[in-house]
């Protein structure tokens, strides 16, 4: 036990609830119209044949207009994440050039959580995720601790590997840019997506054993695996961002991993709520991330990052999906709002407007 605590500490938090606005959208308090007016064009476009020939021509050119702002932002963010990763590796050529080389097996996860996925010493990292396991690995759900209720977390990554990466991100571009706060290093845009399939593959194992229902693809019960992931290393300090507000994430399962030992920051707990769309009667708790450790959360639970007071807080988050499960068969707000228990059936996108 007092291995445990000094690993991750445990407590309910003494603050007030975790409340105010859901991720990081700037609230006006009127409805986000042009948003509604897309998906109704989309939906129309998908529902009814030569439906825009029932348009008048200047809605139709309102609707051309839309499109083409949503696809300049597209091209925009693509285009300065590409910025960002020449970047990096123009300030870190030989740091980054040695997190997208050939890694071994023992020197990125820690023993147990090889051994649970039948990876031998010596292989190499690109040979073992070209041949994941296509079953729930036996004795994986041994490995984990539940440090608080539906919170898992788990030994993962070695501690000279968690150097790599921060080091690797260390010349990322200014995190705020126009005020708003945004991930440091995206990991495919680096080069090295290779980490982000052994968070998926892993956060799999876990997800199938912890929440077997969060990617359901029909009203049977059959299970959709985690299919799609996005990957993001963050770094919190008091120059640049400090803490995260109080929100949610758009995937199934989220995964945070420490990448520094847990001296070198003040501040900068996990704080963890409820999850949206469930009774909330459980009182918030705070995670204290260490190194090397994955924390594993729902993505619809109600999270926040307390202020970092002095030091430097890394982390490596990933998002991972079902695309081919709920997602394929619902509207983004009967997927964030899980009406009909995540069925959907009557949503716009699933089978009764479809079949």
């Amino acid at each position: 036990m007092v291995a445990l605590i000094a690993l991750m500490s445990r407590h309910v938090s003494a603050s007030t609830r975790i409340t105010g606005r859901i991720n990081e959208k700037v609230r006006t308090g009127h409805p986000a119209a042009d948003l509604a007016f897309l998906q109704h064009a989309l939906w129309g476009l998908d529902y009814y044949p030569d439906y825009l020939r029932r348009w008048r021509d200047e809605d139709v050119g309102a609707l051309e207009g839309a499109l083409e702002a949503a696809l300049a932002k597209v091209r925009a963010q693509r285009a300065d994440a590409r910025r960002e990763c020449d970047a990096m590796a123009a300030t870190h050529p030989k740091a980054l050039d040695a997190l997208r080389g050939d890694w071994r097996v023992e020197d990125v996860v820690s023993p147990k959580v090889a051994k649970a996925l039948g990876w031998q010493p010596g292989a190499s990292m690109a040979h073992v995720l070209k041949r994941p396991p296509t079953a729930i690995a036996r004795g994986f759900w041994g490995l984990l601790r539940e440090p608080e209720d539906d919170v898992y977390a788990l030994d993962l990554l070695r501690p000279e590997f968690c150097a790599a990466v921060v080091a690797a991100s260390d010349a990322a571009a200014a995190e705020v840019r126009g005020g708003h706060p945004r991930p440091r290093a995206n990991l495919d845009v680096l080069g090295v997506g290779w980490l982000a399939d052994l968070l998926l593959l892993v956060t799999e194992q876990v997800a199938a054993c912890a929440w077997p229902r969060e990617t359901l693809f029909d009203a049977a019960g059959a299970r959709a695996p985690l299919d799609w992931r996005h990957a993001y290393v963050l770094r919190y300090a008091l120059t640049g961002r400090s803490s995260l507000v109080p929100h949610t994430d758009d995937s199934e399962v989220t995964v945070n991993v420490g990448l520094v030992e847990r001296d070198a920051f003040e501040g900068g707990d996990l704080l963890l709520g409820g999850v949206r769309d469930m009774p909330d009667e459980s009182e918030d708790v705070t995670i204290t991330p260490d190194l090397g450790v994955a924390v594993f959360h729902l993505g619809r639970r109600l999270h926040a990052v307390d202020t970092v007071t002095d030091g430097e807080r890394w982390v490596l988050i990933c998002w991972c999906r079902a695309m081919g499960g709920v997602r394929s068969r619902v509207c983004p707000c009967c997927w964030m709002n899980r009406r009909d228990g995540g069925d959907g059936r009557d949503c716009v996108c699933g089978d009764a407007w479809n079949s």
